[in-house]
């Protein structure tokens, strides 16, 4: 079963950030995709509601049935690159999610810096993790902007420094709601069509790693599984607290 949740976001003040002087960051060679949502601990998770702080609604008008389409594709950041690091999750909150709540909103500071919360849940041991890890420290924490954390997408190890960590006071998610109780696809449903992004884990191709585009699938013999975190960009609204 897929896990999924739902994320709003919730900004205090829009602040003017001056990025670190950082020496050029070397293009890194990927030589691979990583898959980074811990399997387990997700599927574990499924037996409590692991909603935190209150997703407020972007559309306040969307309540009742979800209509038949609706689509956040247009508030969606360009495409991001973990690499070969399993942060895919953070990535999927952190960079996707936030810019889907802040271009709705029209919040200025994003990209977003994934990094900044998966650094500190990895502490340099790249092991993955899943949302309801990743969205706490998202509503407690915030996230520093990508022009503010030097440190860049890859490092899983080097932790955010104190000008970083009160950037991101800035930026706190309102909350998230756990989507798994109940009906999960009209939750999903009315999720987006109030404005909120959802993130969610999915089995896939091991080939997948190492698919470059295009890549066409010919072979319909049973795969072999990992586990991934992916975004589905909604039409997210979030108020200023």
């Amino acid at each position: 079963m897929s896990t999924a949740f739902v994320s709003a976001l919730g900004i205090s003040l829009a602040v003017s950030v001056t990025a670190h002087a950082a020496p050029d960051e070397p293009a890194p060679q990927i030589k691979h995709h990583a898959f980074g949502l811990d399997r387990a601990a997700a599927h574990d998770s499924l037996g409590r509601d692991t909603t935190v702080g209150s997703a407020l609604p972007v559309q306040l008008g969307a309540i009742g049935a979800p209509p038949a389409a609706y689509s956040l594709r247009q508030y969606a950041l360009p495409a991001g690159d973990q690499g070969p690091v399993g942060s895919c999750v953070t990535w999927a909150t952190g960079y996707t999610g936030y810019g889907v709540l802040m271009n709705e909103q029209q919040i200025a500071g994003d990209p977003m810096a994934p990094m900044f919360i998966y650094a500190q849940i990895a502490q340099g041991n790249d092991q993955g993790t899943y949302a309801g890890v990743a969205l706490p420290l998202e509503q407690q924490q915030g996230i520093d902007t990508k022009a503010d954390y030097w440190q860049g997408d890859f490092d899983y190890t080097t932790q955010p420094d104190a000008k970083e960590r009160a950037n991101a006071t800035h930026y706190k998610l309102s909350g998230a709601l756990d989507l798994t109780k109940g009906d999960i696809v009209t939750n999903i449903k009315k999720a987006i069509a109030s404005g909120l992004p959802v993130p969610f884990g999915f089995d896939a191709r091991k080939a997948s790693k190492t698919w470059t585009a295009p890549t066409t699938i010919t072979t319909p013999r049973p795969a072999r599984k990992s586990w991934a975190a992916t975004r589905s960009p909604s039409s997210p609204t979030t108020r200023k607290a």
